[in-house]
C-alpha cells in the first residue's frame, strides 16, 4: 500500500514524501515504459532530481526563516511542489520579503551553477536543439521555469507574498492582503482562461486553486473587519452557503489564511 514516507531530520526539520507522489512515479513510468526500460527508470530519476531542487527551494525558505526566529516544522513533498510547514509568526515586511523571496534564489543559484559549466561547452547549434540537450541541461531549465513560476505575483506562490510584502511597506496589512489577493484573482482567471482556450487542463486546475485560495483570503479580510466593526453579522464566504454559514461553532478563534504557506 502506497504511504507517506518520513525519510529524516535535517537540522530540526522532518522530511516526508507524500504517497501521491508514487502516483506520479507510477504514472510517469508506464507512460515512459513503451520506449523501453531504460528509459522509463532515467525518466523517473530525473523526476527524482527535480525534486531535490524543489525540496532545496523549501529549505531556501526554512533557513531563511530561522534567521528571522521563524522554526520550520516539517517539510512534504508533493507531486505539485513542496510544503513547508512553517511557525505561524507575525513578520516585518522585510523579513517576509526575504523569507519568501529565498525559495525562487535557490532554484535561480541551481540553473547559474548548471549554465557555467554548460556555457563552456555550448554552441549556437546545440543551445536552439533541444533534442541534443541532455539532462543537466534540462534541469538547468526547469530550474529557470520554476525561478520564474514561482515569482508570479499569484498567493500562496512566492511571487504573492513578494507582492504582499513590498504592499506592506506603503500600506496597512489588510489593505496589503486585499490588493495582493484581487490581483492574484485577476492573474489566476487570466492564466486559467489561457489554460482553458489552449486546452492545457493542468493550467486550468492549478490556477483554478490559486483562485480560490486568493477568495479565500479576501474572505478572511471581510471577516475580520466585520468582526472589528463589532456588527456580529459573518460575511458570505466565497464557496458559498447559506446565510454565509460556515458550520460549526462560530465562535472559535478565527485562523488567518496569512499565517499558513503553501509552496509551488
Amino acid at each position: 500500500m502506497l504511504k507517506t514516507i518520513y525519510f529524516g531530520k535535517l537540522s530540526g526539520i522532518d522530511l516526508y514524501l507524500h504517497w501521491t507522489f508514487w502516483l506520479l512515479i507510477i504514472y510517469l513510468f508506464l507512460s515512459e515504459l513503451g520506449r523501453g526500460v531504460g528509459h522509463a527508470v532515467a525518466t523517473v530519476g530525473f523526476v527524482f532530481t527535480v525534486f531535490i531542487c524543489v525540496f532545496l527551494h523549501e529549505l531556501g525558505h526554512a533557513f531563511s526563516g530561522r534567521w528571522f526566529g521563524v522554526q520550520t516544522h516539517d517539510i512534504t513533498l508533493y507531486p505539485i511542489g513542496g510544503v513547508a510547514r512553517m511557525q505561524a509568526k507575525e513578520l516585518t515586511p522585510f523579513a517576509e520579503l526575504v523569507i519568501a523571496a529565498c525559495g525562487p534564489l535557490v532554484n535561480l543559484v541551481i540553473a547559474t551553477a548548471i549554465a557555467a559549466t554548460w556555457m563552456a561547452k555550448v554552441t549556437w547549434e546545440t543551445a536552439t536543439d533541444i533534442g541534443a540537450l541532455g539532462p543537466w541541461e534540462h534541469l538547468f531549465i526547469v530550474n529557470v521555469a520554476l525561478f520564474c513560476f514561482n515569482l508570479l505575483p499569484v498567493y500562496p506562490m512566492d511571487g504573492g507574498r513578494i507582492l504582499r510584502a513590498i504592499l506592506k511597506f506603503f500600506v496597512a496589512k489588510d489593505v496589503a492582503i486585499e490588493w495582493s489577493a484581487r490581483i492574484g484573482q485577476v492573474l489566476s482567471a487570466g492564466f486559467g482562461l489561457y489554460g482553458l482556450f489552449t486546452f492545457q487542463i493542468s493550467l486550468v486546475i492549478i490556477f483554478t486553486i490559486m483562485f480560490f485560495v486568493c477568495s479565500a483570503e479576501l474572505f478572511q479580510i471581510r471577516l475580520r473587519r466585520s468582526m472589528a466593526a463589532g456588527t456580529g453579522s459573518w460575511p458570505q464566504p466565497p464557496w458559498g452557503g447559506p446565510n454565509g454559514d460556515l458550520g460549526g461553532d462560530q465562535g472559535g478563534e478565527v485562523i488567518d489564511a496569512e499565517d499558513f504557506r503553501q509552496v509551488r
